[in-house]
């Protein structure tokens, strides 16, 4: 005798806000499921913490912007997965509220490269990474030596928006770029 299981559907919205600040504690829900036990919440990247079979989750918020998903299950067989991203970190980003950003990036948006010049004299190195819009890391580590200008070169990557993330010792930094043709 075999068990028939009906797999959910996928949600059709989160709820929650779209700029949470480093640290903070922000609750995510999930718009009900037909034939849903329970649901499996992530984000990327894996910097968030959170836990929850529920149809809501609080997370707090790690230090890069995150993409938020949810996908309902019926008695452990899941459905599809619905995403949203939470890109407006309100700590780290280099805006007036968090002091001088420390590069200036142009042209943004561009076709694929981007010149990247210090906006200040700077101490240190500073490791540059440019992740995509999943948190996976799309350029080679850049190190920014005595101040000079570096090209990043995305043209083999698709349209879209990215992250430059900046670190220098314990600070970070995140800066938008956009991609497009």
């Amino acid at each position: 005798m075999g068990v028939s299981v009906v797999i959910p559907g996928t949600p059709s919205g989160i709820t929650g806000p779209s700029a949470a600040g480093t640290g903070g504690v922000h609750t995510f829900t999930a718009a009900p499921v037909t034939d849903a036990t329970g649901y499996i919440w992530s984000t990327l990247p894996a910097d968030w913490s959170g836990s929850s079979t529920s149809i809501s989750i609080d997370y707090t918020v790690g230090t890069v912007p995150a993409q938020v998903c949810v996908r309902a299950e019926n008695l452990g067989c899941p459905g599809d997965s619905l995403c949203v991203w939470v890109v407006d970190i309100n700590t780290g980003l280099a805006d007036e509220d968090h002091g001088a950003p420390w590069f200036n990036i142009h042209p943004n948006p561009s076709d694929g490269t981007f010149l990247v010049t210090p906006s200040g004299p700077l101490t240190g190195d500073i490791d540059i990474r440019v992740i995509d819009a999943l948190g996976q890391l799309v350029s080679t580590s850049l190190l920014v030596v005595d101040g000079q200008p570096q090209r990043i070169d995305l043209q083999e990557q698709a349209e879209g928006i990215y992250f430059l993330r900046a670190n220098r010792g314990k600070e970070v930094r995140m800066y938008q770029l956009l991609i497009h043709r």
